[in-house]
């Protein structure tokens, strides 16, 4: 639930053993280098060719690379190996994200800028990673051996309880070249955001619900003597009362089903669209049991409010219909 930035090397020690006294668990400390992404097998790099935002961001902003002698908690390699911590030859393990968004492949060599020095590693792995894990993660990793001189500082994760929060700013001002970041802070402002979206959106709906029973209502006005024409000649050819509920039931339920199935469609389809391209989940699912019950909620809505406009009309005396027609 805390990140920590531009953490010194000469201070990792010292950092590392304040945290533990404070009762901090979950520690991740990884180097983190700057620098730039700029060929690949030698080929300078053209957005154009990726054909997507995202990748040209990369492209036109910087990079940030670390390496480790193990294999990172929240990383797998699905593909190649790990790096060798005492390479002979520049090795590199790429995020698989990475790998789809830039079409890379096993044994591509990379070309790497970091201040005034050039690093060309080859891919030697592919990793799946976790980042919900919340960890210290990076798509590019390099092996120690060609990585340590580069300029860098360090990257820190770790969990604390809330009640030794305060703690934290001693920590600080011990060392103040550090940045913290509260992860329970942002969180929390953006269950705030989210939260109060969704009061808007529920008032958007409620509205809309509002202006749906209003229409069907007035539909059903406008039909009104040609309904209550069709109940009294039903029921003169001997239709019960309770046929002609049973038919208005059906009929309202078909019409509240249809409602429903359209909304709950539209619905999934958009939260997929919303977790793919705005925000990037990869493994979202609707929730088929709420959009079920939201279905169920159209049939028996629809059906009530039907029910109630009609229910005048239904008790019309057949005789009285049948002669204002005629």
């Amino acid at each position: 639930n805390w990140f920590m930035l531009n953490l010194q090397e000469n201070q990792s020690d010292a950092m590392r053993g304040n945290l533990v006294g404070l009762g901090a668990d979950n520690i991740g400390m990884l180097p983190l280098a700057v620098g730039k992404f700029v060929a690949i097998n030698g080929k300078p790099l053209d957005a154009a060719d990726f054909g997507g935002e995202r990748a040209a961001n990369w492209i036109n902003g910087e990079t940030r690379i670390s390496w480790s002698d193990e294999l990172p908690p929240a990383n797998r390699v699905s593909a190649g190996r790990w790096v060798n911590a005492n390479a002979r030859e520049a090795e590199i393990s790429m995020a698989k994200n990475w790998m789809d968004m830039f079409k890379l492949k096993l044994g591509d060599q990379l070309t790497l800028r970091i201040g005034d020095r050039e690093i060309t590693p080859r891919i030697v792995g592919v990793r799946d990673v976790d980042w919900d894990s919340f960890r210290v993660n990076f798509f590019m990793m390099l092996d120690p051996a060609h990585a340590q001189a580069l300029p860098h500082s360090y990257l820190t994760s770790f969990h604390l309880p809330a009640t030794q929060a305060g703690a934290l700013g001693g920590v600080v001002r011990e060392m103040p070249n550090v940045s913290l970041v509260d992860i329970n802070a942002i969180l929390d402002h953006v269950r705030e955001l989210i939260e109060r979206v969704s009061m808007a959106v529920t008032w958007v709906l409620g509205f809309s619900l509002a202006a749906g029973v209003l229409v069907l209502l007035a539909a059903l006005a406008s039909t009104a003597d040609e309904r209550r024409f069709e109940s009294a000649l039903l029921r003169t050819l001997g239709a019960s009362s309770g046929q002609l509920r049973a038919a208005v039931l059906s009929e309202f339920a078909a019409v509240g089903l249809l409602a429903g199935l359209i909304a709950a469609f539209g619905a999934a389809i958009t939260g997929v669209a919303l977790a793919g391209q705005a925000f990037r989940l990869t493994d979202y699912w609707p929730p088929l049991g709420l959009l079920a019950l939201s279905t169920l909620i159209a049939v028996v809505f629809v059906t009530v409010a039907g029910v109630i406009g009609t229910r005048k009309i239904a008790r019309t005396p057949p005789m009285l219909v049948l002669r204002s027609s005629g």
